[in-house]
């Protein structure tokens, strides 16, 4: 395996950084460039669009909406899915090894091979005779022998409620931080879970929260989930 490639084989919780944003700042430094053009205000656009693009931050750049059944959230400029990335529609797989299905993962750079930047909703049902606490306990089970700094809180923001934990941990070649949120909705548990190389989590982290501020749940259907999209049937004129 390449050095922090996503490979697939469905192992897709990280991808190696060609350019970190600690040296993208120290090859151009935004602050310096404005001083060092004292007339006009064009430097000072320059330095502002470059920083942004260094994590993708939404702030300054345009970005779109992703839509599902039951949740959407905002995609920042610069990001894109990895099912974009990579040209295709992968199947629902296990998330990091965590117990729950993968749903979408967007990453920045939008570039095969190059991310440094992700964020992933996966989902799985509530088991019966086990609440969100327990079943948040249970996912790390079996990776708390490579967890380092690991850091756990109850979550609360806005309607979203349930509970967070942040931590490193290798998967694939390099190690990366992870930020993980998992909430329960209609006895669905849902994961949101963000995660950079270390030295660039820092850098998308006002991203991240743009992110996270923009996921919404939908509002309960009337339909069961195995009947939407489905048309209703017609009599079929027998008589009984």
């Amino acid at each position: 395996m390449e050095n922090g490639s996503h490979e697939e084989d469905g192992k897709r919780c990280g991808q190696g950084e060609t350019l970190t944003a600690r040296h993208a700042l120290r090859r151009y430094h935004p602050i310096r460039e404005v001083f060092r053009v004292s007339r006009g205000g064009r430097a000072s656009v320059i330095a502002f669009f470059l920083l942004a693009s260094c994590t993708g931050s939404s702030s300054a750049m345009a970005g779109r909406l992703y839509q599902h059944e039951a949740f959407t959230f905002s995609i920042p400029g610069g990001w894109k899915t990895m099912d974009e990335v990579f040209g295709h529609t992968a199947s629902s797989r296990d998330y990091c090894g965590l117990g729950v299905r993968e749903i979408v993962t967007i990453q920045h750079p939008a570039i095969k091979g190059q991310g440094r930047g992700f964020f992933a909703v996966a989902s799985s049902p509530l088991e019966r005779n086990e609440d969100l606490e327990t079943r948040f306990k249970r996912a790390y089970r079996k990776a708390t022998s490579e967890m380092r700094n690991v850091a756990t809180r109850k979550f609360q923001k806005g309607d979203l409620s349930g509970y967070e934990i942040t931590y490193i941990r290798p998967w694939g070649t390099p190690w990366w931080r992870f930020r993980d949120i998992w909430v329960e909705r209609e006895g669905m548990i849902y994961l949101l879970s963000f995660h950079a190389l270390p030295e660039s989590f820092e850098g998308y982290s006002q991203t991240f929260e743009e992110i996270l501020g923009s996921f919404r749940f939908k509002e309960r259907s009337n339909q069961y989930p195995s009947e939407k999209g489905k048309k209703p049937r017609r009599p079929s004129g027998r008589k009984f």
